[in-house]
Order: C-alpha cells, then sequence, then structure tokens
C-alpha cells in the first residue's frame, strides 16, 4: 500500500492505493484506491488499517496472515498516520533507504516511512510514467487515468508535475508503495 496524506483541508487529498506486484506471469497491478480531500493525516490511519486487513494473505503452508506492506509518505504531517498504524500493531512498514547508496539494504534502514524529497519524487515520476508507457502497471481507476493525463514537464520546476487545478496525490500513492519504482529497474 502507498500512502500520500494530507491536512485533509478540500484543496490536497490523502490517498491509499494498492498494488499487487508483478511476478513472472503477471504484471503490477493497482487493485484498489482511496481517496479523500477532507481527511487529514492524522485521521487517515483507521482507513490505511482497514484497507490494510483486507489484503492481509494467509502465509504458506501456515494459519498465519501476512501483512502487506505499507509505505506511508511521513512528509507534512503524515508522520501522525505511521505513528498510529505502529501503535496498532502494524509491522511491515516500508523502511527508507537512500536512493543514492552505493548498496540499497532495506535491512540496513534506520527510518520508517517514505520521505518525499526532489531527488524521490523525480524517481516516483518519471518510472511510473515508464511503467505506464510500457504497460508495465495495469491501471483500473479512471479517476487516475484521469490524473495521469493532466501530469506535464514544469520547464521552471523542471521536473513533471500536475496541470494547474489538477491533482497528483493518486499517482504519488502509487509511486510511494515502490512497485513503480522497482518495476522499472
Amino acid at each position: 500500500l502507498g500512502v500520500d496524506t494530507s491536512k485533509g483541508l478540500g484543496n490536497d487529498a490523502s490517498n491509499v492505493a494498492v498494488v499487487r506486484k508483478a511476478n513472472m506471469t503477471q504484471i503490477a497491478r493497482q487493485v484498489c484506491e482511496f481517496n479523500s480531500l477532507w481527511i487529514s493525516a492524522n485521521d487517515l490511519h483507521p482507513w490505511v488499517h482497514a484497507i490494510a486487513r483486507l489484503y492481509q494473505t494467509k502465509e504458506k503452508g501456515s494459519e498465519l496472515l501476512q501483512q502487506p506492506k505499507i509505505a506511508i509518505e511521513v512528509n507534512n504531517g503524515g508522520d501522525a498516520c505511521q505513528i498510529a498504524i505502529e501503535k496498532m500493531g502494524w509491522r511491515n512498514l516500508h523502511n527508507w533507504v537512500r536512493a543514492d547508496k552505493k548498496i540499497i539494504d532495506e535491512g540496513k534502514a534506520n527510518f520508517l516511512g517514505v520521505l518525499m524529497n526532489e531527488n524521490f519524487r523525480s524517481k516516483v515520476f518519471g518510472h511510473g510514467v515508464k511503467a505506464i508507457k510500457n504497460g508495465l502497471i495495469d491501471v483500473d481507476s479512471p479517476w487516475l487515468m484521469d490524473e495521469i493525463s493532466t501530469l506535464e514537464k514544469d520547464v521552471e520546476k523542471d521536473r513533471i508535475d500536475h496541470a494547474n487545478e489538477w491533482h497528483d496525490d493518486r499517482f504519488v500513492a502509487v509511486g510511494d508503495n515502490g512497485t513503480v519504482v522497482t518495476s522499472c529497474n
């Protein structure tokens, strides 16, 4: 699950995206999304927890449930959602590893969540656009497709961004979970 949080004031959306990982026989696929302009990072954790519980699976040869990984963007108050999810007993959380390390080892990470900085944002958008163009991820949401159609090159910021009066929250949530980024490496 990728989680993009907001302040819940109606001008930016909190979003949860569930993406099934690619494997040898199927490409990655967006299977669920939740989007609200009115739910803040402080109030998003029950929604994230409920959606994550829906996607638990039994471990092979066991009755134990395996938690899907949750990657929560912790910028701008998202850490409140992250902390609440941890308090609810969720243990399969994204370990932040800087992408500029020579050896990327999630086991050596000392930070939970997704820290959206310009470097990571560039990777999310670049790899995300590539994955969609090359058919490496199936997207079923008409709202996500509308959002993708508004992405444009912002020359002043030298990056891909959403057009004026549009959002990129769904796209970022899909990218936050790392499935899009890792599917192109």
